[in-house]
């Protein structure tokens, strides 16, 4: 995020003179950058090369508020559509967006960033439906055989051009503009430390992209990725063969399923306490549709198509706002041992949207004040605030006796008798 201004001024360029392609950004990016973020990619595309404007005059353009633009400009630059780069003036600040033009569907689908990301956010069957369109199969026919011309074999670089060759092999054309983070001395470093020829490899670019891309998708660190990668990488086999791709990604997916050793289990993202809520919550809760939102506390996981249904059914049928959603969903993975009870989740999108509750800072206001819980008055029985807490069965003592006290037992603290009153409210009205 940030933190956009409307008096500050922005300019958009374009990294090259072709339009892009707009069926390959509504087809591969839509489902993973969300249609709001596209808009303003479209709107950012018709004003390159105008003269400076502000944030105000882009509002009254797409249609979208300030705090949307911010928001929507992060998935952007995070899939590689958008660059941005700020200097602060005095009393503003001013912006330069470069747009980069959308990969092309071969390596859209060769790339295990871009098809991976596709594949985790996009409905079940549409990233395969996606690739058949795209992606033809080149293969030869049987008894066919390739006798085209190559470039080496044509032009014949010698000398200095041979050297200028190689450098464009090395220095790949359509390098993702996508920040990944990969520390590739890091894992070049460990994989030396396990064999010391790999630091007489020459890597191509295509291979430092999966690389980098497969540690990325999956969130392994450098180390773990290089532990994976020998394992894979027979130095026997003939040059460009040496490594099994297909089996690599076997591995990073077995790993993740099974929490190989090599990969640090997930740190949890859920919210014990309301305490414990950040203004990165909120950010993330209003700026994130539902569905990213979970897949965000899921750690980047697919969402499962019940959940999907059942965010469907809270937005689009009960009324809820996304941001009050998102604060449901994390509250009630805070208190289920990370589940979503439909029935639960339901009952409390009910309460929130007769309460009017719009924005996700009331949301968790009201379910960590009220315990998410009713209270019931309509048999004329006392709110489950203040029943009794139910005990367990014992013995019916005689009339003028009472039950000794256990020696072992502590008195309970005033916080530990309202956290148990708590508990036995909240469960009391979830499942009475």
């Amino acid at each position: 995020m940030k933190e956009l201004n409307a008096s500050d001024f922005f300019t958009v360029g374009l990294d090259a003179y072709l339009e892009p392609n707009l069926d390959l950004l509504f087809d591969l990016y839509l489902p993973i950058v969300g249609s709001k973020a596209l808009g303003l990619y479209v709107t950012l595309l018709r004003l390159r090369g105008e003269a400076a404007r502000s944030f105000e005059d882009l509002t009254s353009v797409s249609g979208l508020s300030i705090g949307e633009i911010d928001g929507s400009l992060s998935p952007l630059e995070a899939i590689g559509l958008l660059s941005s780069s700020r200097k602060k003036e005095e009393g503003f600040s001013s912006y330069r967006f470069l747009l980069h033009h959308p990969s092309d569907p071969r390596s859209f689908f060769t790339s295990p960033l871009l098809a991976g990301t596709l594949k985790r956010f996009a409905p079940k069957g549409y990233f395969e439906d996606m690739k058949e369109r795209y992606v033809k199969d080149t293969s030869l026919e049987n008894g066919y055989l390739d006798v085209g011309e190559s470039y080496l074999s044509y032009f014949r670089p010698e000398g200095s051009e041979q050297d200028y060759l190689e450098s464009i092999r090395q220095d790949d054309k359509r390098r993702s503009s996508i920040k990944t983070g990969f520390d590739w001395n890091l894992f070049l470093s460990t994989l030396e430390g396990f064999d010391p020829r790999y630091g007489s490899l020459r890597w191509t670019a295509q291979a430092k992209r999966k690389i980098e891309g497969y540690a990325t998708l999956y969130g392994y660190k450098e180390e773990a990725m290089a532990g994976l990668f020998d394992a894979r990488y027979d130095f026997a086999a003939p040059v460009g063969k040496r490594i099994d791709w297909k089996s690599l990604g076997n591995d990073l997916e077995k790993a993740i399923k099974t929490k190989g050793l090599l990969r640090e289990a997930p740190k949890a993202r859920t919210i014990k306490d309301r305490s414990d809520i950040t203004e990165q919550f909120f950010e993330r809760a209003k700026s994130l549709p539902p569905r990213e939102f979970l897949s965000y506390l899921q750690n980047g996981n697919r969402v499962a198509e019940p959940d999907l249904r059942l965010l469907e059914k809270i937005t689009a049928e009960m009324g809820l706002s996304g941001e009050v959603a998102n604060g449901l969903v994390q509250y009630v993975l805070s208190t289920h041992d990370n589940t979503l009870p439909s029935s639960l989740v339901e009952k409390l999108a009910g309460s929130l949207v007769r309460s009017g509750i719009t924005t996700v800072e009331d949301a968790m206001d009201y379910l960590w004040r009220t315990g998410g819980r009713k209270k019931k008055a309509d048999d004329g029985s006392v709110p489950a605030s203040s029943a009794p807490a139910p005990t367990e069965p014992m013995e019916t003592p005689k009339a003028d006796s009472t039950p000794p006290k256990t020696p072992s037992e502590k008195p309970l603290s005033p916080e530990e008798e309202e956290r148990k009153r708590y508990f036995e409210d909240f469960m009391r009205s979830t499942f009475d």
